[in-house]
């Protein structure tokens, strides 16, 4: 399995995250909100996902809650607060190495 879900409202981070996440051979599912997150949780198997801190109908933080009851899986979050953009760099490398699936 290497399916990645990338869940944020902002629609060229959801295109970035996929186009870089694609090139190194991941399948990856978007969602821009919680509620089609845990729908395409629901219904299909990831081993990471990508999280926005701040979603539109609820709060990214609350999103993974959900998706660890829901799912066995691993979380990223994007734009955590305080954390750089190398910081999301740095961290989607290591979690990238650590669960390299293909």
């Amino acid at each position: 399995m290497n399916k990645i879900l990338v869940v944020d409202d902002e629609k060229t981070i959801r295109l970035v995250l996929k186009k870089f996440l694609n090139s190194i051979g991941y399948e990856v599912e978007e969602a821009d909100s919680a509620e089609s997150a845990l729908k395409l949780a629901d219904g299909q198997e990831f081993f990471l996902a990508f999280v926005d801190v701040k979603l539109p109908d609820a709060s990214g933080l609350e999103l993974i809650e959900k998706l660890k009851k829901q799912v066995n899986i691993d979380v990223i979050e994007i734009n955590p607060p305080g954390k750089s953009a190398q910081f999301l760099a740095d961290t989607i490398a290591m979690q990238l190495e650590r669960r390299v699936p293909h």
